[in-house]
């Protein structure tokens, strides 16, 4: 998501408006990448409190903000870092959006058993990837979280909320 700001002059003289941009600039830097570390904080809300069952926080321990600020003129964030999100928890898109998680797989269930089937879809057996684990064919989808949703929404009111807050509206 891109969020453009334009500042129009109106009404005041040159020396004036100056003045006054460079002072509010400092105040939207610092509004700007507070909105960001707050839309980290929401995201990883988000994922804590849509999960349907135990979970182990991995994925919301994962979710990260990127700051930068280029020659005072553009300011960026970023919130969750695809290249770490993949590494660390290759499973985040499938949380978000649904499907069946992990794709077939080896692997083992709590300490090493294969899985009971009595305890399927409670997620009280956390899975653990190993080649030399038993075959694991899901077959039950897992819900969406639609964290991603959820956070740009409230990211979307609150763009709005900044926006008003710099127009003076």
């Amino acid at each position: 998501m891109s969020v453009k700001i334009f500042v129009t002059k109106r009404g005041k003289d040159e020396q004036q408006y100056l003045i006054d941009l460079k002072r509010s600039q400092k105040s939207f830097e610092r509004e700007f990448f507070a909105l960001g570390d707050d839309t980290q904080k929401i995201m990883k809300d988000n994922i804590d409190s849509s999960t349907h069952r135990e979970h182990t926080g991995k994925l919301s321990d994962n979710i990260t903000v990127d700051k930068e600020s280029f020659v005072r003129l553009f300011y960026m964030w970023g919130v969750g870092n695809i290249n770490l999100l993949n590494s660390n928890t290759p499973y985040w898109d499938y949380a978000d959006k649904g499907g069946i998680i992990p794709p077939i797989t080896k692997g083992y269930f709590g300490d090493g058993e294969s899985p009971d089937s009595s305890l399927k879809g409670r997620g009280t057996q956390l899975f653990t990837h190993d080649r030399n684990g038993f075959l694991v064919r899901p077959s039950t989808p897992t819900r969406p979280l639609n964290y991603i949703d959820k956070t740009i929404f409230w990211l979307d009111l609150n763009i709005r909320r900044l926006d008003k807050f710099f127009k003076g509206s």
